[in-house]
């Protein structure tokens, strides 16, 4: 029972370890190339953060919603850490901005995620 125990522990640190080794290495959002932006079109150089548990890159939503306003969605894992987070808003927000401004608010109408730093009232 005690060495049950004992294993049990290990593996809790093993993974805690891992996580934290894994998110130290997370990217800062403002340095992610369109080269590792997956199933975007080359001339797309700005993209949302999305944090989720599945990455729905091939949604064909999504698809439609990237290939009209030339905006591409980056999913990270959604395990947050803090640094992720703030970079994450301070991007979405300048790229909604942008996009507001350009087609007005109705592009919110056809974007079905949640936008960290976004006010996504219609």
């Amino acid at each position: 029972m005690k060495l049950n125990l004992v294993i049990l522990v290990l593996f809790s640190l093993q993974n805690c370890y891992s996580q934290i080794t894994s998110s130290e290495k997370t990217t800062d959002v403002t340095d992610v190339t369109k080269n590792e932006i997956t199933n975007v079109d080359s001339a797309i150089v700005d993209y949302f953060v999305v944090f989720n548990i599945v990455d729905r890159s091939s949604d064909p939503e999504l698809e439609s919603f990237t290939k009209k306003y030339k905006v591409g969605v980056k999913f990270q894992n959604c395990a947050i850490d803090s640094f992720a987070y703030k970079n994450a808003k301070k991007n979405n927000w300048k790229l909604a901005n942008t996009l507001t401004s350009e087609f007005g608010a109705g592009w919110k109408n056809e974007f079905s995620y949640t936008l960290p730093g976004v006010d996504m009232k219609k």
